[in-house]
């Protein structure tokens, strides 16, 4: 931790876990990614979204400089001052060009008391849950403090159908969460679990995304396919929910490790930063949904990954567009370029030309690489 207090070094191997404990320890949060177990430079090298992202932005907006070993085997620092555009690429699509050996790292005073209330609605009342949460896809009703989170998941205790899982997540008291709350309430939950002020560090618990929880397991097969919306299709959800509840029960295997995930994050910390000062996309959609689909068997991944493909057809089909945008931090493999880096022809060429200036080779084509 700088002695500012406004920024702390981040090494690499640091995974999201260790940087939020460590950061809550010393009086400090930022923008991280939700999975603990996730590295974070991996994180915000592709944008990175989380819960204080309405208030400070994406997780790769926090970068106030970076120290990186390109393809040549020498190293360089990109900031606002040296190496401009390599900052500027590093942010968004930062995987392509070189190795980050350290950052430094915008942190905050730490916000102490944060809700939540999480609700589990049987399938029939899909419709109306997603038509009541279109309504907070305005600011006037999505405040930068409140993340809406919906899952469809299987919880056998409750029903022998997939259900649709919502988590409303809020930095404040209970009683100020509560007017987003009763609405839902009057649609019929099957079930409602209420948190009140707890500690940010331990929101990740509360939502199954610690290093223990099923999210981290390792030695699983794992599809994941992204959308980008401007707002929920309920005809579209409907479709999505057939087809996840059809495989998870056609593979119980699947059951707990699989999810569809839909995650409404609020975006004015985001849409802050023009969406030309860095190479992170699609800035002003507040919707970000994929199937995590994750098994064990082999032999399985063909009706699987059909099943993946599938729901994101009918999500991008609902979507009044033809057009994909998705994220890329988890992109599935099959989408083109301007899918992941925008759609912008200005915004491809200044990707390309900065991929032939810093990594002409592609040593750095690991993962979804530019050409």
């Amino acid at each position: 931790m700088d002695d500012s207090g406004e920024f702390a070094e981040l090494q690499p191997g640091l995974t999201n876990g260790e940087l939020v404990r460590g950061l809550w320890e010393q009086g400090k949060q930022t923008t991280t990614g939700i999975c603990l177990c996730a590295g974070i430079m991996g994180i915000m090298l592709g944008g990175g979204h989380g819960y204080m992202q309405g208030r400070y932005g994406l997780v790769t907006d926090q970068i106030l400089e970076a120290r990186v070993v390109l393809a040549d085997g020498s190293w360089v620092t990109a900031s606002p001052r040296e190496n401009t555009d390599l900052f500027w690429a590093l942010r968004g699509a930062g995987h392509n060009f070189g190795i980050i050996t350290g950052v430094k790292f915008k942190v905050y005073d730490r916000l102490e008391e944060w809700s939540e209330v999480q609700m589990i609605f049987s399938e029939d009342k899909l419709e109306a849950v997603f038509q009541l949460s279109n309504d907070y896809i305005e600011e006037a009703n999505h405040p930068p403090e409140l993340t809406v989170w919906h899952l469809l998941a299987r919880m056998d205790d409750l029903s022998d159908d997939a259900v649709v899982v919502m988590s409303l997540i809020y930095r404040g008291r209970f009683n100020d969460l509560e007017p987003y709350v009763a609405p839902f309430r009057d649609i019929g939950p099957l079930a409602e679990q209420q948190h009140d002020g707890v500690p940010f560090v331990d929101l990740f618990d509360i939502n199954v995304l610690t290093e223990a929880s099923t999210t981290c397991d390792r030695g699983l097969y794992r599809h994941l396919a992204p959308t980008y919306l401007r707002q929920y299709n309920s005809t579209s959800l409907r479709k999505v929910y057939d087809i996840f509840n059809g495989i998870t029960a056609k593979y119980p295997e699947m059951g707990t490790h699989s999810t569809f995930m839909i995650e409404g994050y609020p975006i004015q910390g985001v849409t802050s930063i023009h969406p030309e000062d860095t190479a992170a996309p699609f800035r002003d959609y507040p919707l970000l949904l994929s199937p995590q689909l994750g098994y064990t068997n082999p032999a399985h991944s063909n009706d699987i990954l059909a099943a993946n493909k599938d729901m994101r057809r009918a999500i991008v089909e609902g979507s009044g567009s033809e057009q994909l945008n998705a994220y890329v931090n988890y992109a599935s493999g099959d989408e083109s370029l301007p899918e992941l880096y925008g759609h912008e022809p200005w915004r491809m060429r200044k990707l390309r030309e900065l991929k032939r200036k810093y990594d002409p080779t592609g040593k750095f084509n690991f993962y979804m690489p530019i050409s």
